[in-house]
This record gives C-alpha cells, sequence and structure tokens, in this order.
C-alpha cells in the first residue's frame, strides 16, 4: 500500500466535466491525473458541497489518512447531495434548458440551421408564458389555439422540444419529457413545396423562356448591361439543361468543372441576418458528377473568362457576389407574365430537365444520379406528368 505519511505536491480541485462535477487530484498522488466524479450537476449549491468534500480530501492527504482505493471518497457522498440535484431538474425552467441544448449542438449545425430554424425557435421558446418542463400540454394548446403559427411551425417546434428534453433527460438535466409524442397529435393537410410540387414547363415554353432572357424582349437594359435580362439567360440554360438546384448552380465556381464533367459539391442558403452563406456538401449526398455535354459545354465556354480563377463564381455577380435570387425571380416573373406562360417558380427548371428525361427514354435511375436522387424518389416526387406520351409498340 502506498506510503501516505510523505509530503504529496498540488491540490485537490474542481471541474465541471459535460456539466457534472468532479474532483481532480494532485499527479502527484498517483503519478498521472486521477478523477472522483461525483455525479452532481454543476451548481451552486453542488459546488459548494464539492468543495466541502474536496477540503476534507486535503486534510486526509495532509495527516496521512488518505485512501487510494478512494472508496471511501466515492461512497461518502451525503443524501442531500442528490436533494440538491432533484431540486434543479424541478425548477429548471424550459427557455434555459433549450439554451443549454442549443450550446451543446451548436458545433454538429451548420450555419443556416443555426441562423434560421435554431433562432426561430428560440424565439418562440424563449416568449412561451409557461417555461416549466412539465407544462408540455399546456405549451402544445397554447401554440395550436393561441398563436399565429402554422399547423407545420407548431409541429416542427414540438419536435425541437422533444429532442431538446431528450438530451436534458440524457444529461441529467430533468427526470422525463413530457413533449415526448405531442408532435403526433398535430395533424395538418400535405403542404406542397418546391421540391414537391411538380408543375414542369413543356420544351416549347422552354425555349421561349431561354429566347426571352437572351433577346432581353422584356428588359429595359441593353446587353451588356449587368442589369439586363440577358445576364441571367446562361443561369436559365444551365438550370434547364442540368436540372440541378438553384442553391447547386449558384455555388458553382469555374474549379468545379473540367472538360467532361459538372462536380456538384456545395450549394448557397440564406442564413437570417448573415444573409447568403455557402454549405458544403448537397441536399441528398455530398457531391455528384454530372457529364458535360455539347450543349452544356457551349454555354460555359462562352461565359467563362480568360483570366478567371478556380474559386470565381461561374454565376456570380460583379465583385464576386452570389447571384440575388430575389431579385431573379422578379425578372423571372416579368418573363413569364410577358410571354403569356402561366407563373412557375425556378425551381420547375428542374422538374422540367427530369421529366423531359424520362420522356425521351432514360430510366428513372439513371435521370435520378444526374440530378441526386434515388430513381424511387423520381417515379414518386419528381416525375411530371408523361401521360400523353405514347407507349412502345410491343
Amino acid at each position: 500500500m502506498p506510503e501516505t505519511s510523505k509530503r504529496y505536491k498540488g491540490k485537490v480541485g474542481i471541474d465541471d466535466d459535460k456539466g457534472k462535477l468532479r474532483i481532480s487530484l494532485p499527479r502527484s498522488l498517483f503519478g498521472k491525473p486521477k478523477y472522483i466524479y461525483l455525479g452532481l450537476l454543476d451548481t451552486p449549491e453542488n459546488r459548494t458541497l464539492a468543495e466541502a468534500k474536496a477540503k476534507a480530501i486535503e486534510s486526509d492527504i495532509a495527516f496521512g489518512n488518505f485512501d487510494f482505493s478512494l472508496e471511501r471518497y466515492r461512497n461518502a457522498q451525503p443524501r442531500h447531495l442528490k436533494i440538491v440535484g432533484s431540486e434543479k431538474r424541478l425548477t429548471a425552467k424550459l427557455k434555459d434548458l433549450w439554451d443549454k441544448y442549443v450550446q451543446f449542438k451548436s458545433s454538429s449545425w451548420s450555419i443556416s440551421t443555426l441562423n434560421n430554424q435554431i433562432a426561430q425557435a428560440t424565439r418562440h421558446i424563449h416568449r412561451l408564458p409557461f417555461q416549466s418542463v412539465d407544462d408540455a400540454v399546456s405549451i402544445r394548446d397554447w401554440l395550436v389555439f393561441d398563436t399565429n403559427l402554422s399547423q407545420d411551425a407548431v409541429k416542427r417546434l414540438l419536435v425541437q422540444l422533444s429532442a431538446a428534453c431528450n438530451w436534458a433527460v440524457k444529461s441529467g438535466l430533468i427526470d422525463a419529457n413530457k413533449f415526448e409524442g405531442l408532435a403526433a397529435d398535430i395533424k395538418m393537410q400535405k403542404g406542397e413545396n418546391e421540391e414537391d410540387k411538380i408543375d414542369p414547363f413543356t420544351a416549347e415554353e422552354r425555349d421561349l423562356i431561354i429566347e426571352a432572357f437572351e433577346t432581353n424582349k422584356f428588359s429595359r437594359y441593353k446587353s451588356g448591361n449587368s442589369y439586363s435580362h440577358s445576364s441571367y439567360a446562361p443561369y436559365v440554360k444551365f438550370s434547364f439543361y442540368t436540372g440541378c438546384r438553384p442553391s447547386e448552380a449558384i455555388a458553382l465556381t469555374w474549379g468545379d468543372i473540367d472538360d467532361r464533367f459538372i462536380y456538384f459539391n456545395k450549394g448557397v442558403v440564406m442564413a437570417g441576418k448573415a444573409g447568403t452563406v455557402q454549405k458544403r456538401g448537397l441536399k441528398t449526398q455530398l457531391e455528384r458528377r454530372f457529364s458535360i455535354n455539347n450543349q452544356l459545354a457551349e454555354i460555359l465556354s462562352r461565359i467563362k473568362p480568360e483570366n478567371a480563377k478556380s474559386t470565381d463564381l461561374i454565376f456570380g455577380r460583379e465583385g464576386g457576389k452570389y447571384l440575388n435570387q430575389h431579385s431573379f425571380r422578379q425578372v423571372w416573373k416579368k418573363v413569364l407574365n410577358g410571354l403569356g406562360i402561366r407563373l412557375r417558380t425556378p425551381y420547375q427548371t428542374r422538374h422540367t430537365f427530369i421529366t423531359m428525361q424520362i420522356a425521351a427514354g432514360e430510366s428513372a435511375t439513371r435521370v435520378g444520379r444526374w440530378v441526386g436522387n434515388s430513381g424511387a424518389i423520381i417515379e414518386k416526387h419528381y416525375l411530371g406528368d408523361i401521360s400523353a406520351i405514347r407507349p412502345k409498340e410491343i
């Protein structure tokens, strides 16, 4: 057994390990770092008790009574230490738990997620009239009946609160997740977003749109002006001929293209006050490769500057800024209205490409690989109306 009468250098310390207290012992005792884990939340009350335990250990070291097995210090946990932890759990405010959860998870979330979904949820949670973790049902009812939030927004918020409370239970901050399963009570009509609403253009409509952009048919600015409609023409053609997502095209740089392929590996997203930011990876994959045909090669060769750098945006604005999607949508609307074409979002360029490729005989699996989805998803969500196509004679 080690001698306890010799002098040991160093002090007994207290620190926080993932939100819980532990006592750090002098390195000289064991020749390496050693800790006693108390299993208590790092609260002012529990820290006071931990300090008392640390002083008792220092006294044992000083008088040669230190228990090198550490059993004396692990087992000598007064009952009221647990009571303090329980009281803190019962009085924990929901907004405080949420803030701890966000702090813990923030490193695993993207900038856009933090600045959009999480920032929005934080505002709602901090304004809740009920702040006890036991008021989950009251919070659900208040969100449904006393706010202007959509059913979809309420459901998302309840899912987020449940995730935060699951984390809090695992972290020993609360005893139970009262939000579990509440989101399932929110029944919604199936909504449509840009990914789901399939309304492709015909080939004739596509060609009319491209021609209108190229010729500035509805623009008050002449060709060469950065505000002219023709400045958007390469972007419009590229979108129709690749079926890529707008966020993917806008993020492309000349370094993402070689003689044979386009390498989609990033996108741009709106991140609240941060504005438009780049996000590595794609919606459903890290990267995908798209073969360059003659049609695309001509578009790219015409717009590539002689001194283009690999980091320069292909469809960027002056000063190296991203294409402004809001400004583009205004021009898009003006062009479609001028042509008398029923207004649809620019995202329909993607659905148009997919539908036309399927109609031309390409398999859903192959098209899915081109645009970054499985064949099953293409058939279920992306395939436009091809009912007019005659089946092959057999």
